[in-house]
């Protein structure tokens, strides 16, 4: 499960729901290990999902998760299952277990994630980072690394060219 172990458990799970639930239009291998299909999502959304087992987060879908945080999410989980039936076997095996254990161990952070959907290790992040980074062509890596110094003086109020804080 390889692939799997790029995303939340409640992802996982409801990347699982919704392939229970037949969201998975469509699904096409379009190269060795890649994979392309059509995904229902709430509300009447429809996502154009394409996986990369390999690298999972080269994978994309339109929707907000992905997107923003680069993070591989429920309509990618769904594809993947749907193109995997053999871990979604494995994944019906443990789901009794995973439920009990979850109501046990996850507590609500704030706004409403659990402290597991938070906590992607920091390996696969940094291998996420690493690969998104490699992505991007100069100009876009400019102004990614302008957006990251400005975030990083607006939440310290350090700044980063006169080597001292801001007034």
């Amino acid at each position: 499960m390889a692939f799997l172990d790029y995303t939340s458990s409640h992802c996982l799970w409801r990347g699982y729901d919704y392939l229970e639930a037949g969201c998975v239009r469509s699904c096409k291998e379009i190269k060795p290990g890649v994979f392309q299909g059509i995904v229902n999502g709430t509300e009447g959304r429809i996502y154009s999902v394409t996986i990369d087992v390999a690298h999972p987060y080269q994978s994309t879908c339109g929707c907000d998760m992905a997107e923003e945080k680069h993070f591989v999410c429920k309509h990618m989980v769904a594809l993947y299952l749907y193109s995997h039936p053999e871990e979604r076997k494995a994944l019906e095996e443990m789901e009794t277990d995973y439920f009990m254990r979850e109501e046990e161990e996850n507590e609500e952070t704030s706004d409403g994630e659990t402290k597991e959907d938070v906590e992607i290790s920091e390996e696969n992040h940094d291998l996420a980072l690493k690969q998104y980074i490699e992505k991007l062509d100069e100009k876009s890596l400019k102004q990614a690394l302008f957006e990251a110094y400005r975030e990083i003086e607006r939440m310290t109020g350090y700044s980063v060219i006169d080597d001292g804080y801001e007034e």
